[in-house]
């Protein structure tokens, strides 16, 4: 691209040549700076006759002459002086894609003298891309008078035939026609052909005009220009011009964008730029659509034919349709794919749940009792909260407590009936206990009283201050609790019995919220020490708040959370025992990562464990199912039966007995070290004491029915005997396990079938578990012992007694689908060092001669298997084999996958197991693989049983630090340490040989796990996105050519000048250094700045190059989300603008006079500032600010279509604008009004229930300030533009300039950064920014008061370069419109 200036040394005229990109051109005459060339793709565009005169005597003819001040004749020469005056070249440059060249025209003493005698000043800009072409005047008014003018841009069209040349895109408007004299006439024909002298003007065209022939078009899009001409001479015009060919007129054609039925006027200083750009495609309507090449110019490359009096849609369907898909392309599509992505996300949000849900419904008979001498002089909140006494019909069913207390509160728009299914669960454990054991009472079983509040549903997960109101209830609530048992076990005492000692604290269990509640408690200061002592949570985001819209929640956590941490250091809290369940993936309300607890408490006072994991229930459960599933509830029961001791002031037994009771019944037994041992009750036995003693002639031990019933066979003698006793010899146990490396264990997995037995038909079954004995040879009377051929072995005599050995380990036989109202099927399992069992000679199982006709018992010494560790390949690609030889395949396979503590992905986990032959031949197999998925925390867990895919997906600490006390960050227990992913798989050795396990990502599993954790991130990336687009739109409006393009054309352009790419890129690259990082500086880093480092952006969790994945899935839907919110803002508006101007036309524009006219010309300052005065104090007093923010969004949305409607009837591209203007800044506020969301509905619902106390400080007018200026200043006009040429200094406004960019990028690169873990810090990001926006509209409004406070004394304050358009008021816009 080049420039070159011909300074017409040989006597022709000055001008000027642009060379630009693809054979592109255009010259200039200084000589009223006349475009004569345009080229595009090397083919001339413009026609220039053989005859003009290029030497100054006359006007140039063809080409794009100027018309200023006068179209036609009149009192000044045909078409004015501006085409016949040598203008001044000011500059030619560069500017992207496009060659500039910029020209300038003031008054002389000539024209001072004529009949238009002002002072003025004319600037040309004249634009050429590869393709377009663009013309812009700036008209500015220098005289100390107001002056009107017409104006035109006289463009000659080349064309190769006039006869075959179509003029579409004038249908619908109306035309005078200057030949026959006939005014007032309706164009119909979309297609306009020209075969004899036309010469008209066109007012009221809805859109484009483009010049066809061929397969070529060129496009015509006016910019504040009202009309449009349409001149051919023909042939007998042609011959009396003497600059015209008499046959030149079948080779050109002029259509001429101007404002020339109407005259344009301007004040003292005031500047309006009009326009055209001109499209060189194939047949394309809008070839410039939102590109690049165009944008400078025009808001939005469809935008003409958005934005006229009248939409083309129904007699220009190509126009239209095609314009538009073309003109937004980019935009539709990124809206297909963020709704597709969304779409997606959603189904498998609710339908893609890797987990069936198998919930058993339990039942029950619940009684309410409230208690009403709870009231005000116990707390004040008695006539909001109310507290209930749980009674179990037919169970439990006195109206006085006296039993354990415990309190229930219930989560987020929770019930207090909540509590119906483990208090009744509780209540007939309890009794069954009672039943069975009469003297349990004296042991301190004495059941429960549940307690439960009524919270009026309130949205606890919402709004911090009702998590302190609620807490605070709850310490008033024990207090009043504890206060009843005093005189009511006094009054019970003969049914309790002796020993008993009130209550001082309270079992309290949480469900969700309720949970934080909970904790919550502990840190009032109306906490009584030591009230509660156990606090178990139910599916409780203990970590972080599931939505952080507001602070207070943000503070509540951040205050919990350190002071849990430091309780227990410093003794506060060394009692207090902390239970956390939760359900695990069916849980779509809340993310389970954030319900782990080993961070905040350690582990002696504290288990975390997922319901798929626990013992007996291993189900995921759903967030209210974990309250109702039959299984949980009985689980839950047993333990609550277990752990209570009324003989203690606590209520429960000691803390480690009763987390031990806990564990035992949550916890699988299996340990990564298989190492954990539970005491055994002291026993000793010898040979005697047994019907039968086995030795195995192996390493292992085989029992089924058939072969006991073989080895019991001839043993009468000793039939009283009732127990069997097998050995296994330990000879050389010890040399082997020190030669060979290998450490050698016990294995033992039985049926416990095989020990159940059914007494004389009746249903009830006894259960008798085999014991594990160590044994030493005796010197005693030995006995033959039996071989498990069934012949006598050798004599042997041994003394065995009890070892301790880990709890056996239950295996679910349970398939997907099973009845979840019959009981599970169970394998038991354990595991014990030979290292343990040196000291004796044998190893024993002690068995019951009773045994059932279906079962199995399998017991062996193995060396331990290797536990493979592997690296998954999906961090590189998608797979990875491991491979267990059949001499490592024992019970028990261990494979350890070195994953990373990423909880975003669902893996399928594909498992092949050879069978054995051989094996298969011989004998039917005992049972099909059981896998197992785990961690090494006992968080999570999982079973499945005989399944070859299985889905594997990870509960980690969440995406961020599990509290905000990252200072405290080296303190977390270390018990949280995560050391990857296990599968454990349990197979019959007999019957298979080799294990192959084949890992990959299920895509689209994992889409559910992104949006339970990143919900809020669509909030905080729409944000930047929005900010994006603001700044885009503040940058076209201060470049040359003044325009406010509107929210869908700056989305467009986004995402055609690569912002989006540019965006995607850092969205997938930052998480990606942070590892990098993180990993580089380890060694240096402080865990607290490691801890701080990780929480930026969407947090660490993870490595490798699928941590870019989900920051890009989400940079995407955030964008198609604010397309969307952009589209409806439009469409609302637009609709509601349709509405107001068809109304307005119907009653012949008096609405809009009436509604808009002088009182926007002359605003009404005294009402304005009363109701102004009025609303601040409303806000100050009476509602929150949150309720202040959505009425100024809701008059900001009402200004924007009333402006759009004026807009529609004056059709005036100023206006047009501005309503664009106001557009934009209803979609930067929209996504401010989900933080007032929260707020608005506490606040609502306290009025409903008459609650006016301790309201929330929400009267902060400084919260809504930015927004209630810049709504003020928005009504009437767009912000300034930051140029020299307005009304500040060139340093001034490149100060203003730069510090708003800045501005609008520290924005961006701080919520980039910070929002997604606390979003609601963006509504006072917007808020300022708001403020920063309108404080440069109130600049601009103090100098424009500056000018007509000066203007008597003969100086001025320049006003700025805006549309005329913005300034008027309406009633001028219609009288210029109409007149």
């Amino acid at each position: 691209m080049s420039v070159e200036k011909i300074n017409g040394s040989d006597g022709s005229l000055e001008r000027v040549i642009l060379q630009g990109q693809g054979k592109s051109s255009v010259e200039i005459y200084l000589y009223g700076a006349t475009v004569t060339s345009w080229k595009s793709q090397g083919q001339e565009r413009l026609f220039l006759s053989s005859q003009a005169k290029l030497d100054g005597s006359k006007a140039i003819r063809g080409g794009i002459p100027l018309v200023f001040p006068q179209f036609g004749p009149g009192e000044l020469p045909q078409h004015g002086f501006a085409r016949t005056r040598k203008w001044e070249f000011l500059d030619a440059f560069e500017h992207g894609e496009s060659m500039v060249a910029q020209f300038q025209l003031t008054e002389n003493e000539e024209t001072l003298a004529s009949k238009w005698p002002y002072k003025f000043m004319l600037h040309y800009t004249v634009d050429l891309t590869a393709t377009t072409l663009s013309t812009i005047i700036k008209y500015e008014n220098t005289d100390t008078r107001e002056f009107s003018f017409t104006s035109l841009m006289h463009n000659y069209f080349r064309v190769p035939n006039i006869s075959s040349t179509l003029v579409t895109g004038l249908a619908g408007s109306i035309y005078a026609n200057k030949v026959t004299g006939a005014d007032n006439v309706s164009e119909d024909r979309e297609n306009i052909t020209v075969a004899e002298n036309e010469d008209r003007v066109y007012t009221n065209v809805p859109g484009t005009v483009s010049i066809k022939y061929g397969n070529q078009q060129v496009t015509v899009r006016r910019f504040n220009f009202e009309d449009v001409v349409l001149w051919n001479p023909w042939a007998e015009k042609a011959a009396e011009m003497s600059d015209f060919g008499d046959s030149e007129y079948k080779n050109m054609i002029c259509v001429e964008p101007g404002t020339v039925s109407n005259r344009i006027a301007l004040r003292p200083g005031q500047v309006v730029s009009c326009g055209q750009l001109l499209t060189d495609d194939e047949f394309d309507d809008i070839a410039a659509a939102n590109s690049e090449d165009s944008r400078h110019l025009l808001p939005s490359d469809a935008e003409d034919a958005r934005t006229t009096d009248k939409p083309a849609g129904a007699r220009h369907p190509r126009t239209t349709s095609l314009g538009l898909l073309r003109g937004f392309a980019g935009t539709i599509v990124l809206l297909m794919v963020s709704a597709l992505l969304g779409l997606l996300a959603a189904h498998s949000y609710f339908h893609g749940q890797t987990d069936a849900p198998n919930c058993a419904m339990s039942y029950s008979r619940p009684q309410y009792i409230e208690q009403t001498e709870f009231g005000r002089s116990w707390t004040r909140y008695s006539t909001k909260y109310t507290l209930f006494l749980y009674r179990e019909g037919l169970v439990n069913t006195q109206d006085e407590a006296f039993r354990i207390p415990v309190l229930f509160i219930p989560g987020n728009a929770g019930s207090h009936k909540q509590v119906r299914s483990i208090a009744s669960s509780t209540a007939s454990a309890f009794a069954d206990m009672v039943k069975a054991d009469p003297a349990a009472i004296k042991h301190g079983k004495i059941g429960y009283d549940f307690f439960t509040i009524s919270l009026n549903e309130e949205l606890t997960a919402l709004h911090g201050y009702s998590i302190l109101e609620q807490a605070d209830f709850v310490n008033d609530a024990i207090r009043y609790i504890l206060s009843l048992y005093p005189k009511t076990r006094r009054q019970n005492k003969q049914e309790l019995g002796a020993g008993l000692v009130d209550p001082e604290s309270v079992v309290v269990v949480g469900h969700s919220m309720g949970g934080v509640v909970a904790r919550t408690v502990f840190t009032l200061p109306n906490y009584v020490t030591g009230s509660i002592q156990a606090l178990f949570t139910l599916s409780t985001p203990h970590n972080n708040p599931t939505a952080s819209l507001e602070s207070h929640v943000e503070d509540v956590y951040s205050s919990i959370n350190q002071f849990w941490r430091h309780g227990f250091h410093n003794g506060t809290l060394s009692t207090v025992s902390l239970v956390s369940i939760a359900g695990g993936n069916l849980d779509s309300m809340i993310n389970s990562d954030y319900t782990y607890v080993g961070d905040l408490a350690p582990p002696r006072n504290s288990l975390s464990i997922l319901s798929s994991g626990i013992n007996d229930v291993w189900l995921s459960l759903d967030h209210q199912s974990i309250l109702w599933c039959a299984q949980m509830a009985r689980k839950f029961a047993t333990m609550m039966v277990q752990i209570m001791d009324a003989r203690q002031q606590s209520q429960l037994v000691p803390l480690d007995q009763r987390m031990g009771i806990m564990r035992n019944l949550l916890y699988s037994s299996i340990e990564d070290d298989f190492a954990t041992r539970t005491p055994s009750e002291p026993r000793k036995t010898n040979t005697d004491d047994y019907r039968l003693v086995s030795l195995s002639r192996s390493n292992g031990i085989d029992l089924d029915p058939s072969s006991m019933r073989a080895s019991l066979a001839g043993t009468g003698s000793r039939s009283k005997k009732q127990k069997v006793l097998h050995l296994v010899a330990l000879d050389g146990e010890n040399a082997s396990s020190g030669s060979s490396g290998n450490e050698r264990i016990v294995q033992i997995l039985y049926d416990p079938m095989l020990f159940t037995t059914v007494h004389g038909g009746n249903s009830a079954a006894q259960l008798t578990e085999p014991a594990f004995l160590g044994c030493k040879r005796s010197s005693g009377d030995a006995i033959r012992s039996v071989g498990a051929d069934g012949d006598t072995g050798i004599e042997i005599d041994v003394n065995c007694e009890a070892v301790p050995m880990a709890t056996a380990t239950k295996l679910p036989l349970k398939r997907d689908g099973d009845d979840p109202t019959k009981p599970v099927p169970t394998l038991h399992y354990v595991e014990v060092p030979v290292a343990d069992m040196l000291q004796y000679d044998y190893v024993g199982l002690e068995v019951p001669v009773h045994f059932s006709s279906r079962g199995f018992l399998h017991a062996a010494i193995v060396d331990r298997p290797h536990q493979q560790t592997q690296k998954p390949g999906y961090l590189r690609s998608t797979k990875i084999k491991a491979t267990a030889s059949s001499q490592a395949l024992g019970l028990r396979t261990r494979i350890r996958l070195d994953v990373p503590e990423s909880p975003f992905f669902v893996f399928r986990a594909k498992l092949a197991l050879q069978r054995n032959k051989k094996a298969v031949d011989t004998s039917a197999t005992k049972f099909q693989p059981i896998i197992r998925q785990s961690d090494g925390r006992q968080f999570e867990s999982k079973f499945w049983y005989d399944q070859q895919t299985v889905p594997l997906a990870i509960h980690g600490r969440g995406a961020y630090m599990p509290s905000d006390d990252i200072a405290n960050a080296g303190t977390l227990s270390q018990a949280a340490a995560w050391n990857g992913l296990y599968i454990d798989i349990w197979a019959d050795a007999d019957h298979f040989t080799d294990l192959e396990v084949a890992l990959s990502i299920d895509w689209y599993s994992s889409l559910n796990r992104t949006v339970k954790r990143y919900d809020m991130a669509l909030l905080a990336l729409s944000f930047v996105w929005v900010c994006l687009v603001i700044q885009h739109q503040l940058r076209t409006w201060n470049s040359r050519a003044a325009i406010f393009p509107s929210s869908l054309a700056a989305i467009e352009s986004l995402i055609r000048n690569g912002t989006l790419a540019v965006v995607l890129g850092l969205g997938i690259m930052t998480p990606i250094l942070q590892e990098l990082i993180a990993h580089a500086l380890q060694q240096a880093w402080s865990p607290a700045t490691q801890a701080a480092w990780s929480n930026l952006f969407m947090g660490v969790r993870g490595s490798g190059w699928t941590l870019g994945l989900v920051p890009a899935v989400l940079l995407v839907v955030s964008l198609g989300f604010v397309a969307l919110q952009a589209l409806a803002l439009t469409m609302i508006c637009g609709l509601a603008a349709w509405l107001f101007a068809t109304v307005a036309r119907w009653k012949d524009g008096k609405a809009i006079d009436q509604e808009t006219g002088k009182a926007n010309a002359q605003y009404a300052a005294g009402p304005a500032v009363l109701a102004t005065l009025g609303f601040v104090a409303f806000v100050s007093t009476a509602v929150p600010y949150q309720f202040a923010f959505v009425i100024i969004y809701l008059a900001q949305l009402i200004t924007a279509a009333r402006t759009m409607a004026l807009a529609q009837i004056a059709g005036d591209t100023g206006m047009r604008q501005l309503g664009n203007y106001q557009l934009g800044l209803l979609l930067f506020w929209t996504n401010s009004l989900p933080y007032c969301v929260p707020e608005l509905l506490v606040w609502v619902r306290n009025i409903s229930v008459l609650w006016f106390e301790d309201a929330p400080a929400g009267h902060n007018l400084v919260n809504m300030a930015g927004f209630f200026a810049l709504r003020m200043a928005s009504a009437h006009r767009i912000v300034p533009r930051l140029t020299s040429s307005g009304l500040l200094s060139s340093r001034s406004s490149w100060w203003l300039h730069t510090a708003t960019y800045a501005l609008l990028g520290a924005v961006v690169a701080y919520a980039w950064l910070f929002s997604i873990r606390r979003p609601y810090i963006l509504y006072s990001i917007a808020n300022a920014v708001s403020a920063w926006i309108a404080a440069i509209q109130l600049v601009e409004l103090a100098l424009r008061l500056c000018s007509a406070l000066i203007k008597p004394s003969g100086r001025q304050c320049p006003e700025a370069d805006i549309p005329m358009a913005e300034m008027d008021s309406a009633d001028t816009l219609l009288h210029r419109k109409q007149n």
